[in-house]
Order: C-alpha cells, then structure tokens, then sequence
C-alpha cells in the first residue's frame, strides 16, 4: 500500500491516486450554497463493481452516510488534515 505523506497538497506532489487515503481519518469540508461544515470520516478504498476504484468515507455519527469519490473523476485537492485534527482533509464544493 501507498503511504501518503502527513503535510502538504497530495496532488501537486504527484500522488493522483485517493487509495492513499485508505484507513486514514478524513475531514470533509463541505460548502452547500455559501454555508460551511465539516464532517469526520475514515477513509476506505476498494474496488466497487459499478464504480470502479472509489473512496468511501464513512461517519461514525451516522454509519448510513457516506461520501463516495470516484478515482476516475476525481480532480479536487488533498490537503492535510492536521488543523482539524485528521490525517487528511479534502474540500468539496456542491452548486445548485
């Protein structure tokens, strides 16, 4: 398995792949419409045989909730985690 490093932008160091993210903690920043939240997650990556490679990041405060990113499409940022106290962070934006 990859291991990711703890500092710095993931994708502007190369790394294209969210497999990385595999068994990490993860914080999700979310904006929806101009409002910000962020949720605790840990990472899981595996292979889904509609998807493809994805990553799910899954809540512990409601375990029938998850974020799905598919590695085909995926082109946002990996940052670290560290100021919310997550190995990784990761910033998506949703528009209506």
């Amino acid at each position: 398995m990859v291991q990711p490093k703890k500092s710095g932008n993931l994708r502007q160091r190369g790394s294209s792949s969210l497999s990385a993210l595999h068994q990490r903690t993860i914080a999700v920043e979310l904006e929806i419409r101009g409002r910000h939240r962020l949720l605790v997650g840990y990472g899981i990556f595996e292979r889904d045989r509609n998807l493809g490679e994805v990553l799910r990041v899954q809540f512990a405060a409601d375990e029938a909730a998850e974020i799905v990113l598919l590695e085909g499409s995926w082109r946002g940022e990996i940052r670290s985690g560290k100021a919310a106290g997550c190995d990784y962070l990761i910033r998506l934006t949703l528009r209506s």
